[in-house]
């Protein structure tokens, strides 16, 4: 069975919100129970676009 994606969306002005979620589900990530995505998973050159529709449709749980 696939691990639960959680996608998270923000804006990069309030990355720090983003960075004070991430410790609280990382002891899940960790135990290997979950995935957490973020944009800053996109590689310099992707095509942004499908990465995110991708990773949307993946996800099981959307933090805005």
């Amino acid at each position: 069975m696939d691990k639960p994606t959680i996608f998270i969306s923000y804006s990069h002005k309030d990355e720090v919100w983003k960075d004070r979620l991430r410790p609280h589900l990382q002891a899940l990530e960790l135990d290997d129970r979950i995935v957490v995505w973020d944009d800053r998973k996109i590689d310099a050159g992707d095509t942004w676009y499908p990465e995110i529709k991708d990773a949307i449709n993946r996800a099981r749980v959307a933090v805005c």
